[in-house]
């Protein structure tokens, strides 16, 4: 019995490791972007660059986002073995104030694979005063 405990926590443990692999040969130029200062109602896009280091295609399913203050573009298509892609977020710059906003990448494959992204800044009104 203990045999077969071990074996089975030993082929859990692998495939859990190979699903950390995977998502680590997707690599972020940056997973934190801090734009700073922002005018208010500006015009105002991020990108998030990364290139895929895996062996195999891959394909973003979804971006989910913490708030409906940004919005996400990405490929539609398949990013192969070490192509680059990007995700473009924009910034409703219509409130004023700090802003740290989340986007989770979701990758259509067998398993569960996401990254977690983050997007900051200081929305400001300079006026014509």
């Amino acid at each position: 019995m203990y045999k077969l405990i071990l074996v089975l926590y030993l082929i859990i443990s692998c495939n859990t490791r190979n699903r950390i692999d995977d998502v680590s040969k997707i690599e972020y130029e940056k997973k934190i972007i801090d734009i700073g200062k922002i005018e208010y109602k500006s015009n105002q896009r991020s990108l998030f660059q990364f290139k895929n280091n895996r062996s195999k295609p891959l394909k973003i399913e979804a971006v989910r986002l913490s708030c409906s203050c940004i919005s996400a573009e990405w490929p539609k298509n398949e990013i192969f073995p070490n192509e680059v892609g990007i995700i473009e977020v924009r910034v409703d710059t219509g409130h004023l104030g700090f802003f740290r906003e989340k986007l989770i990448v979701y990758y259509t494959e067998e398993k569960i694979m996401s990254d977690t992204l983050f997007i900051s800044g200081n929305l400001v009104y300079h006026g014509n005063n």
